[in-house]
């Protein structure tokens, strides 16, 4: 106790200056000066903090980590986290963090950035690339996919592109390597062409979300195009 209030209420005192948020109950993170008033203090400041917390794997990672990489089809008011288990998206001030649920979380795909408080976790672009597709309903379509991984062309390595869809479903492969030979990125494609000759997949849609039709085929990546 210090100026004769309990701890709980100074925390609460605080906070309603704007001088302290609370992401999680029991979590509490110091906004400096110059934040108080945008109500906007990073996400990226306290995530890696929040997650240990949560005792959780993670990264950010779809359109967060597409901003990024230099996307601008991000808005700064969405904060996008995949990690282990099903987790209540969240608001905090003008802030929103969306949490994306994956069976594992895999170290391989992840770089650390730096942050002025750190690191946090982060997907490669090629990880990025195959969340996109993955979650691409939630995110607006595999067209607005193809639009994002448009801005990223310069982030993706022929060499890990492969490395990354061992990781990954077959039929996200196959979209994602679609979306790529529509971007004319001809050297990603033949590092799928070889990753795909050893492995025995099955034609899937492009788009199941749409028309079931099986008429028109797309044998390059075994995709029916609806």
């Amino acid at each position: 106790m210090a100026l004769g209030f309990p701890a709980k209420d100074k925390i609460s005192i605080l906070r309603k200056k704007g001088r302290i948020i609370t992401p999680a109950r029991g979590f509490h993170v110091i906004v400096p000066e110059e934040y108080v008033r945008s109500g906007r203090l990073p996400v990226d400041r306290y995530i890696d903090q929040l997650m240990n917390y949560y005792s959780l794997p993670y990264y950010v990672g779809l359109l967060t980590a597409a901003s990024y990489y230099g996307s601008s089809h991000q808005s700064p008011q969405s904060f996008q986290v995949v990690t282990t288990r099903d987790k209540r998206n969240i608001r905090i001030d003008k802030n929103k963090m969306l949490y994306f649920r994956k069976k594992s979380v895999n170290t391989s795909h992840i770089i650390k950035r730096k942050t002025t408080t750190g690191y946090f976790n982060m997907s490669s672009p090629e990880a990025t690339l195959f969340d996109l597709v993955t979650f691409n309903r939630q995110l607006g379509g595999l067209e607005h996919v193809g639009l994002i991984v448009s801005e990223l062309l310069e982030q993706f390595s022929p060499q890990s592109i492969g490395n990354t869809a061992e990781y990954y479903p077959d039929a996200v492969v196959q979209r994602g390597a679609f979306i790529l030979e529509m971007l004319n990125q001809n050297k990603l494609c033949e590092i799928l062409d070889a990753y795909f000759a050893d492995r025995s997949f099955i034609y899937t849609h492009l788009n199941p979300s749409e028309n079931r039709d099986r008429n028109n085929k797309y044998p390059r990546w075994k995709l029916f195009i609806t």
